[in-house]
């Protein structure tokens, strides 16, 4: 039994923060397809993943991880192309 309370008071952590990150920033009103409506959707999932993760499945888990990895490489390659850089 007493290896199960550190997962859970980590997973109680974890929510707390993606509370109060909530707390700290909070949403603004939504504009339809803007930028600012976009990061409020990521937001929304990071909290979402924050504070639920333990309730995901396994092989959406893996899903998600790829999706976030294909949105990182989409945002490094809109970076290069503001910002001059190359890949």
């Amino acid at each position: 039994m007493e290896t199960q309370a550190a997962p859970r008071a980590q997973q109680h952590s974890k929510s707390q923060e993606a509370s109060q990150h909530i707390t700290q920033y909070p949403t603004p009103l939504r504009r339809s397809n803007t930028g600012s409506s976009h990061l409020d959707v990521l937001r929304d999932a990071y909290a979402a993943v924050a504070g639920g993760g333990s309730q995901i499945l396994v092989h959406e888990l893996v899903q998600a991880t790829r999706l976030v990895h294909q949105i990182g490489a989409a945002l490094s390659e809109q970076m290069n192309k503001k910002f001059g850089g190359s890949s």
